[in-house]
């Protein structure tokens, strides 16, 4: 059952009664709230943007939702489940990142990763077991995500691909969480 409601300046995500989070909405937004389905919360705004809270990222501060580039956003193909591609936003699981503490960016049990502790530019970018090192280490530079190890850029390639590369602020370079 969903409920539709409109929200003044503050939403807050609630889980089986209990406060898990709140955002900034802008005034009045028309939302809509799904009951909690594996202990989270999905909220949809009235521009169809979905938005998933999870219960336990919310209470420990960790940032969990769509990685976005413009029209699309970071995907983790289907094919393989270690692909890292940019693709049409449509809120699955395979869209769904959280960012850590550490500096990972993850997914499950995997992290972003610059394959091979690569250093050049064009080095795919795909999700691997979590080790924390350097090379699965990001942090953000305005809109874009550098890599703690290169200091290089996540980058999407005309082929929709995840690689590194030497940052220039470009619009394939740019990601909003």
């Amino acid at each position: 059952m969903k409920q539709r409601f409109a929200m003044g300046t503050l939403g807050c995500m609630v889980s089986a009664l209990v406060l898990t989070g709140c955002a900034t909405l802008p005034e009045s937004m028309p939302i809509i709230v799904t009951p909690p389905v594996d202990n989270s919360v999905h909220v949809q705004t009235q521009s169809q943007q979905v938005i998933q809270a999870n219960e336990a990222s919310a209470l420990n501060g960790e940032k969990h939702g769509l990685i976005r580039q413009a029209d699309a956003c970071l995907d983790v193909h289907g094919d393989d489940g270690k692909t890292v591609i940019r693709y049409q936003c449509y809120g699955k699981a395979n869209q769904l990142f959280s960012r850590h503490a550490d500096q990972t960016i993850r997914q499950g049990d995997k992290c972003l990763d610059v394959v091979g502790e690569g250093q050049r530019d064009g080095t795919p970018v795909i999700m691997y077991a979590c080790h924390a090192k350097a090379n699965q280490q990001w942090y953000r530079d305005g809109q874009q995500l550098r890599n703690v190890q290169t200091g290089k850029c996540l980058t999407t390639t005309d082929q929709n691909k995840a690689v590194i590369a030497s940052c220039q602020n470009a619009p394939n370079q740019r990601f909003m969480f």
